[in-house]
């Protein structure tokens, strides 16, 4: 068992240092449907999207499956995907904070392009998923020449 990590948690120390980004007057209109009197933030997907599509998940759920299309819009201000904090702050996400969802190290170099940095993040597979099924592969090799 490994002990569950938010996505609030695993972007705090980037959150400063994002962008800020404006929302949607149908985006803004839609929110308060999602609010909880106990939030930090708000992770908001569709903040750039041409739909009236809109998810969003306070810093106590999981975050919504990152894809090869998300954050790939390179304009600033309708970005794919926003952080909207307790301080009245939307922040739009960045390569990295992307990163980190999927359990990316920092260490790891990301494309300089943002859309090739996004779609290669999306395709991708989290790296704490594939560390836990290879060594249960191992674990299993070992025990069946054990």
């Amino acid at each position: 068992p490994v002990k569950w990590r938010g996505w609030y948690s695993a972007i705090a120390d980037l959150l400063p240092g994002l962008p800020d980004v404006e929302l949607a007057p149908w985006q803004k209109k839609r929110l308060p449907l999602f609010f909880e009197s106990t939030a930090k933030a708000y992770l908001v997907e569709g903040a750039g999207a041409n739909t009236e599509r809109l998810k969003v998940r306070s810093d106590t759920k999981p975050c919504w499956t990152i894809r090869a299309s998300t954050g790939a819009n390179r304009n600033i201000s309708r970005l794919a995907n926003a952080v909207l904090l307790e301080t009245s702050r939307t922040v739009a996400l960045s390569p990295r904070a992307l990163a980190r969802f999927q359990t990316i190290p920092d260490w790891y170099e990301l494309p300089e392009k943002v859309s090739l940095a996004c779609k290669g993040i999306g395709n991708g597979v989290p790296c704490k998923l594939a560390e836990a099924v290879v060594m249960s592969c191992l674990a299993a090799e070992n025990y069946l020449v054990a």
